[in-house]
């Protein structure tokens, strides 16, 4: 397996190429869903798996499903996999172009929870619109202004910066303060949580307000849309 092999805790909300050895734990559910595209009816299941770092939810179609289930108890190894949200919940799963197949190795799970808390709700950037709070996103700065010192209603100066962010669905500016302007540099990748969208000069600004969280993390590059200006 010379693939760089991932672990649960590894896993974020739009990890792409997952290649992971995993333990089947138990299967939490089946359903049946119409495919529009192909316009046929499609079984699809969530099973609860993990290794010694974590657990999560894989999600499998037709097939696959009664298989992995004979695997219940046992590890397999997922190929080219990738993860996504769907109704608040991240879900490690195969896709059309990921592989998996059954291995011979006993990977240790503790801590078995048994109900999954809901995922955290990411947003891109295409999605935001003015108004919204509570944003979590992750986003590449692209540029940065120079600050500016500017007087507050209360009397107080500030240092102001604006940065040029994205993701690979848009571009949008992001207001920075302070201590926060240095922190932030060209190329690096950033996570927010708890931000909020609001307008100025007829176009949408990210902001990391009061309460928010906004720190660099270590992600995969991706490239900026930089043709969707928000």
């Amino acid at each position: 397996m010379s693939q760089d092999l991932k672990k649960i805790n590894n896993l974020k909300n739009d990890s792409k190429a997952v290649y992971i050895e995993i333990k089947v734990i138990r299967k939490l559910n089946e359903r049946e869903v119409f495919n529009k595209k192909k316009r046929i009816q499609q079984r699809v299941s969530d099973f609860l798996v993990g290794d010694e770092t974590g657990v999560f939810i894989l999600t499998v179609w037709d097939l696959d499903i009664d298989k992995i289930a004979d695997r219940i108890g046992k590890s397999i190894y997922i190929m080219n996999g990738y993860v996504n949200v769907f109704m608040d919940r991240a879900k490690l799963n195969i896709g059309m172009y990921g592989q998996w197949k059954p291995i011979d190795k006993e990977i240790e799970v503790t801590d078995i929870p048994e109900e999954l808390p809901k995922t955290t709700q990411w947003y891109k950037v295409t999605d935001l619109k003015e108004g919204i709070r509570n944003v979590n996103i992750i986003i590449k700065v692209k540029e940065k202004a120079a600050p500016r010192d500017v007087r507050f209603k209360d009397g107080s100066m500030h240092r102001v910066a604006t940065a040029s962010v994205g993701d690979t669905t848009g571009l949008i500016n992001l207001s920075l303060f302070d201590a926060a302007i240095e922190s932030v540099n060209e190329g690096e990748i950033y996570e927010l949580k708890n931000g909020y969208v609001s307008k100025f000069q007829n176009n949408l600004q990210l902001n990391i307000g009061k309460y928010g969280e906004f720190n660099k993390i270590d992600h995969e590059d991706f490239e900026i849309n930089t043709t969707n200006l928000m």
